[in-house]
């Protein structure tokens, strides 16, 4: 995404701390599970590591906002491009630390700011208990404050976490932390003052600083730091475990339907509703997703025609430009389709895909209407018959999450397409 950086790799890493000695106290007495506090001391130990795709995942995607100019897939076309020249224009890396080009968060863009405190805190929270980003979902609970929290549930108990991001200075330390920390509990003592009908089991604020370096500093003696602030344990109400299974059902309805147009995802999002309503979400254990004439949907080899497919059909997606010389592969892992499809409920719960980086040429399936947007000559490709697309060979690294999701950027390849059929 950002620049490699050929020395140190491919991982960024983030000391982890206590804001300071009462918020550690706090959290040492309320953390939930022996196993949850052999993971934290690791994690203040060793720090955490996090690939760059998985951190820049976190932050260009985790903000896409359910409101007009955001909702459909060509609302993320057209954004994508400016959202990654921002992270490329303001950050940058040193010696595997991550690195604000620019000093205090009224310089830099403030969502660029605010979407690496998300980034930080949920790969955080990830690690601690397990999660990954098919699990969190952002709530609004007040209208006097800004509640812009995440909820993620382990299928027994909730957890919350506030997330801020901040830039700091050459000694590692920023008024806007103790903004930060002072905003955070502002709004927790909302929140534990509302009567939302979700209550939370352990509520985190984690502060993420990234350190600012300029151009005339040659030297990388610099840290980011994501800072924790105490959780405090609350009644739950809303049973943990449907909560986690519909967070993971909206995530694939939504991400999967910017993939597809398949009837699958009116089925699903149906399927939702019934659920939430539901006063026993078990009698749906199973109960596979099926069409209007009552068999049950398939996914068959004509399902991913339209798509660009990877691997003999193991992913499949959308490829776009982002400029004139580069594309972008946003896809998932096609077993996905099934899963929601057959509705296992414990294998939805359980669903958890290694992290991958791998390269690979895609032979891409591009809208026609998207190249001439970049003035790319269109001609010069396949025609895809009875379609309104070209078939482009592409090649480059491909990431994939925890959750399935597969992110890359790509490069038109000059190779013939027939070595590749």
């Amino acid at each position: 995404m950002l620049n490699e950086d050929e020395q140190h790799g491919n991982i960024i890493i983030f000391d982890v701390e206590f804001y300071d000695k009462i918020h550690e106290m706090m959290i040492r007495n309320n953390l939930p599970g022996s196993v949850t506090i052999k993971k934290l001391e690791y994690l203040l130990e060793t720090g955490l590591e996090v690939s760059k795709e998985e951190f820049w995942t976190y932050g260009i995607f985790t903000e896409w906002k359910n409101k007009p100019g955001w909702k459909t897939f060509d609302d993320f076309k057209r954004r994508l491009p400016d959202r990654i020249g921002i992270y490329e224009n303001y950050f940058g890396y040193c010696d595997g630390v991550v690195i604000s080009k620019y000093k205090g968060i009224n310089e830099s863009l403030p969502f660029a700011t605010e979407s690496c405190g998300v980034a930080g805190s949920l790969v955080l929270m990830n690690r601690l208990f397990g999660f990954h980003e098919a699990d969190w979902e952002k709530i609004n609970v007040s209208k006097s404050k800004d509640l812009d929290f995440r909820i993620a549930s382990t299928g027994e108990y909730f957890i919350e976490v506030e997330a801020k991001g901040t830039i700091v200075g050459d000694d590692g330390k920023s008024a806007s932390i103790y903004g930060q920390k002072k905003d955070i509990e502002d709004k927790k003592r909302i929140q534990r003052e509302s009567n939302d009908i979700i209550q939370r089991s352990s509520l985190f604020g984690v502060i993420t600083c990234i350190p600012f370096k300029s151009d005339d500093d040659h030297e990388c003696n610099l840290r980011a730091k994501c800072l924790l602030l105490d959780p405090a344990p609350e009644e739950i109400i809303e049973d943990p475990l449907k909560f986690k299974l519909l967070s993971r059902l909206k995530f694939y309805q939504k991400n999967l339907g910017m993939i597809s147009d398949s009837k699958i995802i009116t089925v699903l999002n149906n399927r939702i509703r019934v659920i939430e309503h539901s006063t026993n979400f078990w009698d749906f254990h199973q109960l596979h997703l099926i069409n209007k004439t009552g068999k049950k949907l398939q996914i068959n080899s004509n399902s991913f025609d339209r798509k660009t497919v990877v691997d003999r059909d193991s992913i499949v997606g959308q490829v776009f430009p982002i400029s004139q010389t580069l594309f972008f592969f946003y896809g998932f892992e096609s077993e996905l389709f099934n899963v929601m499809i057959d509705q296992d409920f414990n294998e939805i719960l359980n669903y958890k895909k290694e992290i991958a980086k791998f390269y690979r040429y895609v032979k891409a399936k591009v809208d026609i209407e998207d190249l001439k947007r970049y003035g790319i000559n269109y001609e010069k490709f396949r025609k895809i018959k009875n379609s309104n697309k070209v078939e482009v060979l592409t090649k480059g690294n491909l990431f994939r999450s925890n959750s399935g999701r597969v992110v890359g950027f790509l490069e038109h390849s000059n190779e013939s397409l027939e070595n590749f059929y």
